[in-house]
């Protein structure tokens, strides 16, 4: 189980998670142990945020991705977005509905793979995982690969990924390589969890 900051974990707005899981804008396919466990972390910020990829790499969990929209009832402070200064940034920058609202994105519409946690990135907690601008990126998020079965747990590079996005979105390419960006972390969600500890 993932335990967050007590006062980090934001309320579940039900009504927005049935309209991404039916939406045809989002096509989002969730993980049952990942929805069962969701309001012990949903947008919060780990208490064990560590973990090391098969490749021996030590990374952190920055936060998780909500489920909120502009009609969602939020706890203050309020919090400034990265983009849109008057938008509190737990619905815009950190919260599904928001994050996949762009045109270009490296998550397109859910798919292939859909975040769920952002990663510390080049030393940095990402603000967003939001691409604004085509001359910037997002920080690296956690994703579920939803072609697995059960969905398996992958980094998404978001500059890597944003480089390719912007290629298939020129025409430079027909199909976006998954593979140049996705890096696998784990086979399912609940093996995710167990990986996940307090110190580097």
């Amino acid at each position: 189980m993932i335990t967050c900051k007590k006062e980090t974990v934001l309320p579940i707005d039900q009504r927005v998670l049935d309209y991404v899981a039916t939406s045809s804008a989002f096509h989002l396919n969730f993980d049952s142990d990942y929805l069962r466990s969701l309001p012990s972390f949903h947008g919060g910020i780990p208490l064990a945020p560590f973990f090391t990829t098969p490749n021996r790499e030590i990374r952190q969990v920055a936060w998780f991705v909500s489920f909120l929209d502009d009609n969602s009832k939020l706890p203050k402070p309020f919090e400034s977005g990265f983009y849109f200064r008057n938008k509190d940034a737990r619905i815009s920058d950190r919260s599904i509905p928001g994050i996949m609202d762009d045109d270009v994105s490296p998550y397109l519409d859910g798919k292939k793979i859909y975040p769920f946690g952002a990663l510390v990135t080049d030393e940095q907690v990402p603000l967003t995982l939001r691409l604004y601008t085509l001359d910037s990126y997002p920080g690296d998020s956690l994703c579920f690969d939803v072609t697995t079965s059960p969905h398996s747990v992958v980094i998404c590079n978001g500059r890597l990924a944003t480089e390719e996005v912007v290629r298939w979105d020129n025409g430079e390419t027909d199909e976006i390589d998954y593979d140049v960006f996705l890096q696998y972390i784990a086979g399912s969600f609940s093996d995710f969890a167990k990986m996940l500890r307090m110190e580097p």
